[in-house]
């Protein structure tokens, strides 16, 4: 008798008559975390006049609050710069009527071209002059943050394998960094650190062969922290140095930065998707990608949260079982927990945790959790997912809902006999929803819960059989043979 032991989730597999097979998985470390100043010969910064700007802006902005009086010309504004009074900055918002300017005032204190519209304290944009440098913004900017209004932009500048270039990157953008332009082709990295460098734990991402194997690089990256970074080009040698600094290894490097786009519509728990539910896991299609944080209900129980949260509802059975499934498929290290409240707008301490799930096992990071509550039959569940530690862990991934039904062959008495022929014709089985069975231990893989199927094999008489277990999608599994 076989006894294959599998994780509790859905997975379909098959055994049959042959060879044993397994899987190898490769992973590759990120190149040149070392700060700009470590490396020789020294980084050199892309001077300023080597550089040529497109696509800009019209105008630059900045967005404050301003505290207005319907009917009044008379206004403040939060965090007021001289700069917006000196530019007679256009003002546009809900409590101003259109082509609205600031014709005067001391700040905080400024006065309006038209009346107000309405009485309150709003957000509003202020409209500045445009940024008129053909280089990166490398500061905040006057009034602050202007210069994450530098947006669209591309920057372009001959670069070589010694220099980096110094860029005020900030969050809501999105900044695509490449040498695939270059005229000349050798094996780029481009690396992304603070301006406080990586030695102070400011490494960000970098990238080798991104454009073609063995030739540049490019990457993307959404800042979490408006703050100067450097980007910086060294050369790789094929032999495992991804780092070298020449200045004889040149090309050009384009930046181009843009408005990221909106978050997913089930950015919040008020706006969950809602799960079917039934006894088989239909997977959706989703992702984290520009998803934000969400309070309440305030910081989840397990996994690293750095926010990017995005949500789903489920309605339990009446049985109150419910299993949640995940499946990685951009995304490469998930986070999910399920709650109950009694509204999606409950305060965080209505929020209360059915079930957390950083990781299915140690080597498969797929989130799952099983549900068994009576007490939590026909109820709403919210279930939550985010990226663990970085957004960049995030991206597509597949999740159901099901209440969870044992296959048939769950026990030994339920075993499904297995053919033995020649040519190892399969016998097709799936371990979704599995349960431990009490039988003894077995003498490997004996990591619970044991979740196991059932087989039987007909050994013929003067003869033995080789068990070959197979599956294209099953990340983990044991098997034992039994005589009874």
């Amino acid at each position: 008798m076989l006894r294959a032991v599998t994780p509790f989730f859905s997975r379909t597999l098959f055994f049959c008559v042959g060879a044993l097979s397994g899987l190898v998985s490769v992973g590759q470390a990120l190149p040149c975390t070392g700060s700009t100043a470590s490396f020789a010969p020294v980084l050199a910064q892309v001077g300023t006049g080597a550089y040529t700007a497109t696509g800009l802006p019209a105008n630059t902005s900045v967005t404050l609050f301003l505290t207005t009086t319907v009917g009044s010309t008379a206004a403040t504004i939060g965090g007021c710069n001289a700069a917006l009074i000196t530019n007679l900055a256009g003002v546009v918002g809900p409590n101003v009527s259109g082509g609205t300017t600031i014709t005067g005032g001391t700040c905080p204190n400024v006065t309006l071209s038209a009346v107000a519209t309405a009485t309150g304290t709003v957000q509003h944009t202020f409209i500045l002059p445009p940024y008129t440098l053909n280089y990166p913004p490398i500061a905040t900017g006057v009034p602050g943050t202007v210069n994450c209004s530098v947006c669209p932009a591309l920057f372009t500048a001959p670069i070589c394998a010694n220099q980096y270039v110094r860029y005020f990157m900030c969050p809501g953008r999105v900044y695509t960094i490449s040498l695939c332009s270059s005229s000349t082709s050798w094996n780029s990295t481009l690396s992304v650190v603070t301006a406080a460098g990586a030695a102070a734990g400011g490494f960000v991402t970098s990238n080798d062969d991104g454009c073609a194997p063995g030739g540049h690089a490019t990457l993307t990256y959404v800042p979490a922290t408006a703050q100067e970074y450097h980007i910086r080009v060294l050369r790789n040698n094929g032999a495992g140095n991804f780092c070298i600094s020449d200045p004889a290894s040149c090309g050009t490097i384009e930046i181009t930065c843009a408005n990221a786009p909106s978050p997913p519509l089930n950015d919040n728990p008020c706006a969950a998707t809602p799960l079917t539910v039934s006894t088989a896991c239909t997977m959706l299609g989703t992702t984290t990608s520009w998803a934000t944080a969400s309070n309440p209900p305030g910081t989840p129980a397990c996994g690293a949260y750095a926010g990017n949260d995005v949500w789903y509802t489920a309605v339990v059975p009446a049985s109150g079982n419910l299993a949640i499934q995940t499946n990685h498929v951009g995304a490469t290290n998930l986070a999910m927990q399920v709650y109950t409240t009694p509204l999606c707008t409950s305060p965080a301490g209505s929020w209360v945790n059915q079930g957390c799930s950083q990781d299915l096992t140690v080597s498969v990071l797929e989130p799952f959790i099983n549900i068994s509550n009576i007490t939590l039959a026909g109820q709403t569940v919210y279930i939550r997912v985010w990226p663990q530690s970085s957004a960049a862990n995030g991206g597509s991934f597949e999740i159901c809902a099901y209440e969870p039904v044992p296959p048939l062959n769950d026990n030994p008495c339920g075993a499904f006999p297995v053919t033995v022929a020649a040519g190892c014709p399969p016998t097709g089985a799936t371990s979704q929803s599995a349960t431990p069975s009490a039988a003894p231990a077995p003498g490997c893989g004996n990591v619970g819960p044991l979740n196991d199927l059932w087989f039987t094999v007909q050994v013929p008489v003067g003869s033995g059989v080789t068990v070959n277990a197979n599956s294209t999608a099953l990340d983990d599994m044991a098997m034992a043979i039994y005589t009874a």
